[in-house]
């Protein structure tokens, strides 16, 4: 997985993690409450994945969209989305230093039991290195009501053992508090 398709997918993923309202005019499905477990596929095949255990509820759902939007807004000005039929498709044109990354996001699944979403990124610019195709897909089932593992709503366990939690993001990316309450 090249490093700057990488930062592309960490946005869009910041923002796929979340459900409540985008827009006054467009709202994402609910998540269902409690654990969900979500597996991030690299391709071609060989790219590293992973898997992400998320505990949700209403309002830590609330704060990851306002993060990931935040997130996207400052990388990718040009978005759009929309449905087409049963699917959710979120279109970004971003800027990554002296890269351009156009990506189509397209989203299923009922956010109750299961979601998925798969992701095109198209990489172009003076880094003839990291200019490409690159297409990842992002699993995500729902476990249980109860989290395990001692989290709490708004905690993510990341691949290696470490937690963390949707406020303490914000603070590691230098935001302000979207006010969780």
């Amino acid at each position: 997985m090249r490093i700057v398709s990488a930062a592309v997918i960490t946005a869009t993923m910041a923002l796929t993690l979340t459900t409540p309202a985008l827009s006054q005019d467009f709202e994402l499905p609910a998540r269902k409450p409690g654990q969900w477990e979500i597996k991030n596929i690299g391709e071609p095949a060989g790219a590293p994945n992973m898997t992400i255990t998320a505990c949700v509820d209403a309002a830590s759902d609330a704060e990851m969209m306002r993060a990931g939007l935040s997130i996207t807004k400052q990388m990718c000005p040009q978005q759009e989305m929309k449905r087409e039929g049963d699917a959710i498709i979120f279109d970004t044109v971003c800027a990554i230093g002296p890269m351009k990354a156009t990506s189509r996001s397209v989203m299923t699944g009922d956010f109750q039991s299961a979601y998925m979403v798969e992701t095109t990124t198209e990489m172009s610019g003076p880094m003839a290195a990291m200019a490409g195709k690159n297409v990842s897909r992002q699993e995500a089932q729902w476990v249980s009501a109860e989290c395990s593992d001692g989290l709490k709503p708004g905690d993510m366990l990341m691949p290696g053992g470490m937690k963390m939690n949707v406020e303490e993001m914000q603070k590691m990316m230098g935001g302000a508090s979207f006010g969780l309450q």
